[in-house]
C-alpha cells in the first residue's frame, strides 16, 4: 500500500487514540457520617413555619472552610442572612451545644446523635429526618449531618459528583467548595465535574441541613471518574501514527531533470 494511502489512516488512528480516553477509571471511596438533631426558636436559621423566599443559592458559603473545618457564611450572597454562626462566621449547624446570638428569639440547640457512622455510595434517602435519618418527620427536631469520605484515585482523574438535597448541601473536595445547594428549597438534583485531581487520596466533605418543616432528602453519588492521562496503549497508537507520518516525509524526494 502506498504511503499516500497509509498517511490518512495514520492520522485517523492517532485521533481515535486521543478520543478513546478511559471512563470509570479505578478508584476507592470510604466514608463516615456524623448526625445531629437541631431545635430552633422562631427567628433562628431553622424554620418551623416559613413563607420564603425559597430558592437555591450557589454562593451561600465561602469557597474555603473556616478555622474549625466548617462552612463560612458569605455575607455577600443574595440569600437571606444567617444568624446561627460561630467564631469567624462559621455555620453553627453542626456544633453541639446552644447557639444564642444577640437578637430576639433565635436560639438554636444542636445535639450529636450519631458518630462516625459508615456509609457507602450511592447514598439516597428521600425521607431524611432526625434522628440519624430514621425519623418519620421533623416535627420534633431537624436533621443535620457531615459526611466525610476518602476518595483514592489510581491515576490523575476528573471526578463527576451528583447531588440532590432538601434543603442545604455544601460539597467540598480537599477543603475547597465544588458545589453548593444553599437555601431552603425543594429537592434539587445537580451534577458537577471536578478539575483534574492527582493520583492518591482526596478528602470529600458534604455538609447537609434540613431547615424547614416540609420535606427532607439527600442523594449523593460519584457517577464518573475519568482518567486524565492516556493509558500506555493509547500512547502507543498515537506514536505509531506519528511514526508513519515521519516515514512518509522521509520517502518524499524531489526529482531534478536536466535538459
Amino acid at each position: 500500500m502506498k504511503l499516500s494511502k497509509i498517511l490518512p489512516a495514520a492520522v485517523v488512528m492517532g485521533m481515535a487514540a486521543l478520543a478513546s480516553q478511559p471512563a470509570n477509571a479505578a478508584y476507592t471511596f470510604t466514608g463516615t457520617a456524623n448526625y445531629y438533631s437541631v431545635t430552633s426558636s422562631a427567628n433562628g436559621d431553622f424554620k418551623s413555619t416559613y413563607s420564603g423566599p425559597y430558592g437555591v443559592y450557589s454562593d451561600l458559603v465561602k469557597t474555603t472552610l473556616g478555622a474549625d473545618g466548617l462552612p463560612v457564611f458569605n455575607s455577600a450572597s443574595s440569600a437571606p442572612d444567617l444568624v446561627n454562626l460561630t467564631t469567624g462566621g462559621q455555620l453553627a449547624w453542626w456544633t453541639p451545644g446552644t447557639n444564642n446570638p444577640s437578637g430576639s428569639d433565635n436560639t438554636m440547640v444542636v445535639t450529636q446523635t450519631g458518630t462516625n457512622v459508615a456509609f457507602t455510595l450511592p447514598f439516597s434517602d428521600n425521607s431524611f429526618f432526625a434522628p440519624n435519618g430514621n425519623g418519620g418527620s421533623d416535627s420534633s427536631a431537624f436533621l443535620t449531618a457531615i459526611f466525610t469520605g476518602t476518595l483514592t484515585l489510581d491515576a490523575a482523574s476528573t471526578v463527576t459528583f451528583s447531588l440532590g438535597a432538601d434543603d442545604d448541601a455544601f460539597l467540598f473536595v480537599d477543603g475547597v467548595s465544588l458545589l453548593q445547594l444553599g437555601g431552603i428549597h425543594e429537592p434539587t438534583p445537580v451534577s458537577v465535574t471536578s478539575s483534574v485531581l492527582g493520583a492518591g487520596a482526596h478528602t470529600v466533605k458534604l455538609f447537609y441541613a434540613d431547615r424547614n418543616k416540609s420535606q427532607a432528602a439527600l442523594n449523593f453519588n460519584i457517577t464518573a471518574v475519568t482518567n486524565a492521562v492516556p493509558e500506555p496503549a493509547t500512547w502507543a497508537m498515537m506514536m505509531g501514527g506519528l511514526a508513519l507520518v515521519g516515514l512518509s516525509m522521509r520517502r518524499r524526494k524531489t526529482t531534478v531533470s536536466f535538459a
